[in-house]
């Protein structure tokens, strides 16, 4: 799993943010966190709940082509989340929740965003 805190700190987490990076460092964390609890374990050790959080409080989610990468942030947080304790008090501590809620609020009209938002919650 290490594969995946060197991809998002070289790639997810440097400003300016790349948008296709992102949507990619996103979309594998939600991937390899769906339906495999035992990757959640992994995913923890190696920062995933940090990287996604800090990922998606600096990308700017206001503009449209963003959607599907706030979407698949959001998401990939949920997916980490669902029935891992551990990885809720991870994204708690690294302000997942506020990052979460920052971006259903400048989205109040995207219902993706407000979907993957409350799953996510």
């Amino acid at each position: 799993m290490l594969f995946l805190q060197n991809y998002c700190t070289r790639h997810c987490c440097e400003v300016p943010f790349d948008a296709g990076k992102f949507f990619i460092g996103s979309r594998a964390v939600w991937r390899l966190a769906e339906n495999h609890p035992d990757n959640r374990d992994r995913l923890a050790a190696e920062s995933a709940p940090l990287l996604v959080t800090a990922a998606l409080e600096n990308f700017p989610p206001t503009a449209a082509s963003n959607r599907d990468v706030v979407n698949h942030a959001i998401y990939a947080l949920a997916m980490l989340a669902e029935d891992h304790p551990a990885n809720r008090a991870a994204i708690a501590a690294a302000g997942g929740i506020e990052a979460v809620t920052g971006a259903m609020a400048r989205r109040p009209d995207d219902i993706g965003v407000q979907g993957n938002g409350c799953y996510a919650l």
